[in-house]
């Protein structure tokens, strides 16, 4: 495992979690693209699955013999479009949204520009692993394993964070 596996099976887990999560929850997605792209439901219907697509089509390249380039620069425009669209709600004043960061049942609105940057990060880090010279990666279990544990990790820091926001909450 090299570090350029290892950051490029944890792009792979993020898409396919993604992307999965929209499989979960499609109303909450379709709401939560609306209230981010300031549009109706059937626009961020269309929205939504164009995401989840590009998701799902960036990650099965990434697992591909030769398509590390192209699955890193779906994962980028997916990134880079998620950023913008969070800015662009900022700019409608839209300050929190339900980013779809959780898997529980709980919405959980995160500031805007939190989100823009998230997107922003993980839109870099596919275009530097793209531009790492190294287009025959090829993922592994133990890579995907890794990266699939660092997922997990974030997503338990994000339930910690959010419960202790909540007991603070009660608290108050």
């Amino acid at each position: 495992m090299t570090p350029t596996s290892l950051a490029a099976a944890y792009v792979v887990c993020v898409l396919a979690g993604s992307a999965f999560h929209k499989t979960l929850a499609p109303a909450r997605a379709v709401d939560a693209a609306g209230r981010l792209l300031g549009r109706g439901a059937a626009v961020a219907a269309s929205g939504v699955l164009a995401a989840g697509f590009l998701e799902v089509a960036s990650a099965l390249a990434l697992l591909a013999p030769g398509g590390f380039r192209l699955g890193l620069a779906g994962a980028a425009l997916v990134w880079f479009a998620y950023a913008a669209a969070a800015l662009m709600a900022w700019a409608r004043g839209n300050r929190r949204i339900d980013c779809g960061c959780n898997f529980g049942s709980t919405h959980r609105d995160s500031d805007v520009r939190a989100v823009a940057a998230k997107a922003t990060a993980l839109a870099a880090l596919a275009v530097v692993l793209a531009r790492s010279g190294d287009a025959s990666v090829r993922l592994d279990l133990l890579s995907l394993s890794a990266g699939l544990t660092i997922v997990a990790l974030g997503f338990a820091t994000s339930q910690i964070s959010n419960n202790r926001q909540h007991q603070g909450a009660r608290a108050s």
